[in-house]
């Protein structure tokens, strides 16, 4: 397999020589030693300013790189990929000011915003490239989870939607997918819980990289990847009692560590249902 994180190294090097870009930061599962033979390359590109077209294609021009795609600014991001030695390249990028208040946004502000929280887990386990100094900055930034958003994280899941009080009807009818929905929905709660317990940023908005992300859990119920996939993968009565088991679980665990912040009423819903007819 390829030396992915050397091929990075090069990449780099050629967006360093540009006036405008300040830093390059390695990310993704190359980042985290996950990657396998189906990872691309992703990295962060900061600019000082704007960067133009033509200064996003030049560091692919001079890379023998071929184009896969090419978005405008969106969402405060220029993203492009491209293929280099036939593996692709996934570009983000940012200015130095956006990444800045995004830090802010997640360390001091607390929110919650997970998409923000992707790009704090980014720089929390990225590798500096490029303009290494201000990334390492940010690094010691984002090091340590601050209290109060473990706290938001928690309590902003300590409710449920109007289905899951049907969740057994669904099931007994044949309701499935509408189940795996609501299973679906309950499980990123304990995830999201489990995140804030732990004072772990969320890496992706989907959870990928799952198993990874469970491996760095000090604090979650026991076995936890393998009930996630046969309550997902498998819907039954008895996969939903232990999704509620695993709920309780998971507010012992809250209980446990953070003994301030109020439970008992999450706790009243879990095994709340509404009568079959």
């Amino acid at each position: 397999m390829k030396d992915l994180h050397k091929l990075a190294i090069e990449i780099a090097e050629v967006y360093g020589r540009k006036e405008k870009v300040h830093s390059v930061m390695l990310a993704g599962s190359v980042s985290r030693g996950l990657c396998d033979e189906f990872s691309d390359i992703e990295l962060y590109v900061l600019w000082d300013h704007a960067p133009s077209d033509e200064d996003r294609k030049d560091a692919m021009h001079q890379l023998d790189g071929t184009l896969i795609s090419f978005f405008d600014y969106e969402d405060e991001e220029w993203s492009e990929a491209y293929s280099v030695q036939g593996v692709k390249i996934e570009v983000s990028n940012f200015l130095v000011s956006t990444i800045e208040k995004v830090i802010d946004d997640i360390t001091i502000k607390m929110e919650m915003d997970i998409d923000k929280q992707a790009i704090v887990a980014s720089v929390h386990d990225g590798i500096p490239l490029y303009g290494k100094e201000k990334i390492i900055e940010w690094k010691d930034q984002v090091k340590t989870y601050p209290e109060e958003l473990r706290r938001n994280m928690i309590e902003a899941q300590l409710f449920f939607s109007s289905r899951w009080s049907a969740r057994e009807a669904f099931i007994h009818r044949g309701d499935f997918f509408i189940y795996q929905k609501v299973a679906s929905d309950v499980m990123d709660k304990v995830l999201f819980i489990l995140h804030g317990l732990n004072g772990m940023y969320v890496v992706h908005p989907a959870f990928k990289w799952l198993s990874y992300t469970i491996s760095k859990m000090g604090r979650k119920p026991e076995d936890l990847e393998n009930r996630i996939k046969q309550i997902i993968h498998s819907p039954s009565i008895q996969s939903m009692r232990d999704l509620e088991r695993l709920l309780s679980e998971t507010m012992d665990l809250v209980e446990t560590y953070m003994p301030s912040i109020e439970t008992h009423g999450f706790r009243k819903q879990i095994t709340g249902s509404r009568s079959i007819k």
